[in-house]
């Protein structure tokens, strides 16, 4: 089983939330895979299995391999821990924005913004791999007719 000690699950809101309809389709659906691969992970389930009913119930369970190696190499990179939410909640942690917008960065084609973006998180050095895998689901994600890019930019907007 992959080591997930680098990704954390929080439950803390913050006072900034990236609205839902912001988010393209694939950024979705990797957000929520990224919850569920860690709440699996901390639970001690198998990661992989927990995927496929979505992956299925998406036809695109061919991916699952590629999501599993981004997490993989994500929490191998990464140098703190990195704040994922629980699979139910309805905001997204600051680290899950920064996730969103380096895949969306990346879907655009702008690698550079996405290695800026991740090096919050990873080491500049290990970036590569990481970004090559990323690139390699987003392809995926997009030929599934889920694109992680969309015509307007993620904002965040203040909590009342």
């Amino acid at each position: 089983m992959a080591s997930s000690k680098m990704i954390r699950l929080v439950n803390s809101t913050k006072n900034l939330v990236v609205t839902r309809e912001s988010l393209p389709l694939g950024i979705k659906m990797v957000l929520v895979s990224v919850r569920s691969w860690v709440s699996a992970a901390r639970q001690g389930r198998c990661t992989k299995k927990v995927l496929i009913p979505l992956f299925t119930r998406m036809e695109c369970a061919y991916l699952i391999p590629v999501f599993d190696q981004l997490m993989v190499t994500l929490s191998s990179a990464a140098f703190r821990p990195i704040a994922v939410k629980s699979p139910h909640s309805k905001e997204l942690s600051a680290d899950e924005v920064t996730l969103a917008r380096a895949l969306e960065a990346l879907a655009g084609d702008n690698v550079s913004r996405c290695r800026v973006l991740l090096s919050d998180m990873i080491d500049p050095s290990l970036s590569r791999p990481v970004i090559t895998v990323v690139a390699e689901l987003i392809k995926g994600l997009k030929q599934a007719q889920f694109p992680c890019k969309s015509s307007t930019k993620l904002r965040l907007v203040e909590r009342s």
